[in-house]
């Protein structure tokens, strides 16, 4: 059977289960969990965030016993998760459909696609396979010879010319990548897979092919609760792409006095970081972010810290900028009702770099590259 013939009669039996696309029936589902832990908490976790998840009154959590665990609630449509166990396992994401299932999941292994044996994942495991993986597998050896390369040179102009050509490659890659979920999508719009794909391709940053995409999605699912949550994130990304003008803000500060935040012209270049308190690579970042800012502060580079950090963590949020002598200016988002909800960021550290008229120029620029960039302009 071909895949064309095999997703034709993957959507009938979606038809024929009862799911009727963009309506948001009382459908459930059951999970049962196996696991290679006696004991331990499960945790469910919307891919890219609770925004997208039409199933926001369930209870994604459950402990384990011998073994098992058992998930269960309501939901309108298959739709997209990962699992964390305690604090040292986190899948790869999969799609959970109404009705009940079996998940397996190996604590052991990093970033796997737990074994679930349904329609959806069946797709899951193609789709994957064919326009996931191989890009993948490209662009990690493409870094892999950069880093190999980068290594040996010590002349800034070289080194300039190696990353321009390292981001490029990248560039091109996952355009292409880009334009083949676009041809699967037109091919398949009533496809699951396709918009939880789409939803977490949104968490690293808007493309301009991800307008096509959507538009290639049926009218059936873009008018889930998930298809009009990604097009509100479209529009709103579009505002935070590399050549727009960073918007104004407004929020607290460290005395919780509310602040615009807006980039200050006097300033060269200034980098938006965004973090919160219990963000283990947000902190290992801070000493790198911390010499940058010393060597090049009164040359014109500026930081603004804004952190995500919940009611609960607002002291611990205020204890780690001072144990972390953060001496940038640092507000707070509550909850990340701005940097989640307006900007889709979902990935942290995430930062923006911007020049003198507050134009963003670079979105998450790693500390190497940011020293690079700095120190051959300023």
């Amino acid at each position: 059977m071909t895949i064309e013939r095999y997703l034709t009669t993957l959507m009938v039996y979606f038809v024929l289960q009862g799911i009727v696309l963009g309506q948001a029936k009382k459908l459930t589902y059951r999970l049962q969990g196996i696991v290679n832990r006696d004991t331990g908490t499960v945790i469910l976790l919307p891919v890219a965030g609770q925004a997208y998840d039409p199933n926001t009154k369930n209870k994604y959590q459950a402990k384990i016993k011998q073994g098992r665990f058992l998930l269960e609630g309501q939901m309108a449509y298959p739709s997209g998760y990962l699992i964390r166990i305690d604090q040292n396992y986190v899948s790869s994401n999969f799609i959970i459909e109404p009705g009940s299932q079996i998940i397996t999941c190996n604590a052991d292994s990093l970033r796997e696609i737990p074994k679930l044996a349904t329609q959806s994942m069946a797709e899951h495991h193609i789709f994957t396979t064919r326009y996931v993986q191989p890009f993948t597998k490209k662009r990690e050896q493409d870094f892999d010879e950069y880093r190999v390369k980068r290594s040996t040179i010590t002349d800034e102009r070289i080194l300039d010319s190696l990353r321009t050509t390292y981001q490029q490659k990248q560039a091109i890659l996952i355009h292409q990548q880009q334009l083949q979920y676009l041809d699967y999508t037109s091919q398949h719009p009533n496809s699951y897979v396709a918009l939880w794909h789409l939803v977490r391709n949104m968490g690293e940053g808007y493309q301009p092919v991800f307008d096509s995409i959507y538009t290639a999605l049926s009218p059936s699912l873009r008018n889930t609760p998930t298809g009009k949550m990604v097009a509100q994130r479209i529009k709103l990304s579009k505002a935070t792409a590399i050549g727009q003008v960073f918007p104004s803000l407004t929020l607290v500060d460290t005395s919780n006095m509310s602040a615009s935040i807006a980039p200050d012209h006097r300033s060269k270049y200034t980098l938006i970081d965004f973090w919160f308190s219990h963000c283990g690579p947000c902190l290992q970042e801070f000493p790198k972010l911390k010499d940058l800012f010393a060597q090049y502060q009164y040359k014109g580079f500026n930081i603004i810290g804004i952190s995500i950090d919940k009611p609960a963590d607002i002291e611990t949020w205020k204890k780690t900028i001072q144990e972390k002598n953060l001496v940038w200016p640092q507000y707070l988002d509550l909850s990340g009702k701005i940097t989640v909800g307006q900007f889709s960021i979902s990935y942290f550290p995430s930062n923006f770099l911007l020049d003198d008229k507050g134009i963003i120029i670079r979105k998450n620029i790693n500390s190497l590259d940011l020293s690079n960039f700095l120190s051959q302009r300023m």
